[in-house]
């Protein structure tokens, strides 16, 4: 396994890192703690040279909003893509029916 970490945007007083891993068949992109997907990782995402996606994401939208917005994901992630998209950091409010109706994954906590 390959790891390749790649700075991304969070709030500005805290540093923030996503990363993709690569493994002999896939490679899969992380986004650590980010309020948007990084240009050259949603253009691999959309080429299928990364084959999945796990995104912070949040219920509401705004400027100071430290995680990518539902409905911005929404915009960025044709409906044929969403399939290898996994939202993950949710808030309380965050509409886990909503998304997966919508074609996204969720990650779930094992405990």
């Amino acid at each position: 396994i390959k790891l390749d970490f790649i700075k991304v945007p969070h709030v500005e007083t805290i540093p923030s890192f996503g990363f993709i891993m690569d493994t002999d068949n896939k490679k899969i992109y992380y986004s650590g703690d980010a309020k948007a997907i990084p240009e050259q990782i949603l253009g691999a995402f959309q080429a299928g040279s990364i084959q999945l996606l796990y995104q912070d994401v949040s219920s509401f939208g705004g400027e100071n909003n430290p995680h990518l917005s539902f409905s911005q994901l929404c915009q960025i992630i044709p409906v044929e893509m969403r399939s290898r998209v996994c939202c993950m950091h949710l808030d309380e409010a965050f509409d886990f029916q909503a998304a997966e109706q919508a074609g996204f994954k969720i990650a779930r906590s094992a405990l």
